[in-house]
């Protein structure tokens, strides 16, 4: 029996991974929750609540008997209070986190990282591993705890596993896959006639396989960026949301100046610059696939 304890359950990407490991007889699943009543850290059950990530300075009692921890939780920038409030959540929490899991004999130690740390855009050639180019706060402060696990992890016996994945899309979604969904279904015309740039997206649905898959087979002290393996246009994927939702819409083209005169200049990159991964690694090191091609991914989503 694997124990296993998942930060961020009660978030989009943690508690869709619960419910899908849960589902594994050899897995012991252990979930680490917010709770702003908790503190000190106490577990009830297989629950561990406290304050804060970045309010505990000792992990290593409370990790005792798990083998395996995943590191999903984290703080968005639209989320913090501002850089140090995210540099002390995203990366300080999860040094300690880190280390509290070493001295309590972890084995592997996953990280759920973003496709930010390789850049902003993919112009040129596509993003793999090698790519280190963090271009806001948010994504630096991710590099930073990437950072802090390497080296907590080159002296001992704990091995990490680093995922960078893209826009994560699926039931429960927040960001730019929701505000998408809303407004298919509030108006049959869009603005993404122009938007051909391709992007690379990962479902839900695949990227929890890929966890599991790197579960399984254990820690390589590597980094990883995925994705669904079919790189999308912003138009071809709303296309698809469309179709997924059973909704007729009309793309309309849209140059980039007038994003800039509805005072959406902050949606031009992500709509209008290629970003494109490379997964060739996590293919052949892991003899790993995307399950679910981007339409089997929307289907799944609002029709499960």
């Amino acid at each position: 029996m694997v124990n296993i304890l998942i930060t961020g359950t009660t978030g989009f990407v943690g508690c869709e991974l619960v419910n899908s490991l849960a589902s594994n007889p050899n897995y012991s699943l252990f979930e680490l929750r917010r709770n702003k009543n908790s503190h000190p850290p106490e577990w009830v059950d297989n629950l561990l609540y406290v304050d804060g990530l970045e309010l505990v300075s000792n992990w290593s009692k409370l990790l005792n008997n798990i083998d395996v921890v995943i590191h999903v939780a984290g703080l968005a920038h639209n989320k913090a209070r501002n850089d140090e409030h995210l540099f002390d959540v995203n990366c300080n929490a999860t040094n300690l986190l880190a280390k509290g899991a070493k001295e309590a004999g972890v084995k592997h130690f996953v990280f759920l990282s973003s496709i930010g740390v390789c850049g902003n855009n993919s112009e040129g050639d596509k993003f793999n591993e090698q790519f280190e180019e963090p271009h806001n706060a948010y994504s630096l402060s991710k590099k930073s705890a990437e950072q802090m696990i390497k080296k907590v992890c080159q002296s001992g016996q704990m091995k990490f596993t680093i995922v960078r994945p893209p826009l994560i899309y699926g039931k429960g979604a927040e960001g730019n896959f929701a505000l998408l969904s809303k407004l298919i279904d509030k108006i049959p015309f869009v603005p993404f006639g122009l938007c051909s740039a391709k992007r690379s997206f990962i479902s839900i649905y695949n990227l929890i396989d890929f966890i599991e898959v790197i579960t399984v087979k254990g820690g390589e002290n590597q980094t990883y960026v995925i994705s669904d393996g079919d790189d999308l246009s912003t138009k071809e994927f709303v296309r698809l949301l469309a179709i997924a939702k059973n909704k007729r819409i009309y793309q309309m083209p849209f140059p980039k100046f007038a994003f800039m005169l509805l005072g959406k200049s902050s949606m031009i990159p992500q709509l209008f610059s290629p970003l494109e991964i490379d997964i060739s690694k996590a293919k052949s090191n892991l003899n790993w696939s995307p399950k679910y091609t981007p339409a089997e991914s929307m289907i799944r989503i609002f029709n499960h």
